[in-house]
Formats: structure tokens, sequence, C-alpha cells
């Protein structure tokens, strides 16, 4: 009965049009057992989005659902067809790639942070990326999982320390620079601004 009804989880995600969390762990089960035999690598790739909190707050969670789709459909048009992209939580996706070792997913990585740094609608869209490799980081769905979140929050972290509250300003667009003024008349603002994207 219990498996039954696992099937009928849907594969993909609604907003994004990727797979679903459920698809990503089944994914990455089947290439551990796949690796085991063939002794081949592969990676997991987690890209997330910085400062949706901002994002949101500027621009409504509509806009905030529509920088997921951009980052999603640039993924998707950056992968392999043996590849899977899937939606990893409210503003990460992950990748799965088959048969690429560190200096292959690196490729990817740039890849996607590049397309994504060209695209000029606002407000204007980057990610930090964590990345784990199999067998190299681990040989478990969970502690790949872990090596890749602890490499994203360790670029997060990064980001943080030398963000300022000018790195607030490339996401708002000009129609909002009276926006932005007002934002600066507000006491604290500037010092929470200050502490990065989420």
């Amino acid at each position: 009965m219990r498996e039954a009804k696992i099937r009928q989880i849907p594969a993909s995600d609604v907003l994004s049009g990727l797979a679903n969390c459920h698809g990503l762990f089944e994914t990455v089960k089947s290439e551990i057992k796949r690796s085991e035999r063939s002794g081949r690598e592969f990676a997991v790739l987690i890209f997330d989005l910085n400062g949706m909190k901002q994002i949101n707050t500027c621009y409504g969670h509509l806009t905030g659902d529509r920088a997921l789709c951009r980052l999603a459909n640039i993924i998707r048009r950056s992968c392999r067809v043996i590849d899977t992209a899937a939606r990893y939580g409210d503003d990460k996706i992950a990748i799965v790639l088959p048969e690429c070792g560190a200096e292959a997913a690196d490729t990817v990585e740039r890849r996607i942070s590049e397309r994504l740094s060209i695209d000029r609608e606002e407000p204007l869209l980057s990610v930090s990326v964590g990345i784990a490799g199999y067998p190299r980081d681990g040989k478990t769905l969970d502690i790949l999982f872990q090596v890749a979140v602890r490499t994203l929050c360790q670029k997060k972290e990064r980001a943080e320390e030398t963000a300022s509250y000018s790195g607030f300003l490339p996401l708002v667009s000009s129609k909002h620079k009276g926006f932005v003024s007002h934002l600066k008349s507000i006491p604290g603002l500037m010092r929470e601004s200050r502490r990065g994207p989420d």
C-alpha cells in the first residue's frame, strides 16, 4: 500500500517544471547503484539564488517565482539529456550529472553562472553553488547532499562577508530609485542590508 502511494507522487515541480525532491533523491540512489557497478563518477550540484528575500520584498513573490523559473530555464538549456535537474527547497535547484568528475562539474557550474549573469531581465540574478562528487566526497545520498550543502553555505558566507549596501542596489531597477532613497532614510536599514543575501 505504501509503495502504491509513493508511485503516485508527481515526478515534476509545478512551478519550475523540473523534477521534484522525490524524483531527485530517486535519481541519486539510482546513480549510486549504477556507479557501484561501473566504477564511474557522478556529481551533484546545488544552485541557490542569492538575495531572494530582497527580490520578494522589492518586487513581490510573483517576481521571486519568476526568478526561480529563469534559473530553471537556463539550467534546462545547459543540461545534457542524461542529466537530471530538480527543485530542491524554495529557491534552490539541484542537478545530477552522471559520469562527471570534479572538473566537468566545475565547467557546468561556470557555464550556468555565466549564462545567468548575461540575462539582463530585472531583477538581475546571481547564484551560489555547492558541489559534491561520488565517490570522492561520499558514497551515500545523505553524505553527498551534506557535502554539497556545506560547500554551498561556505560560499554564501564568503559572499555575505564581502557584501555591502551597494550590493543590494543591482536588484532594483531605475524605476525604483525613489523607493531606494526612501529605504536609505529608514534608521538601521543599511546595517541590516550589509548582512548580505540570504
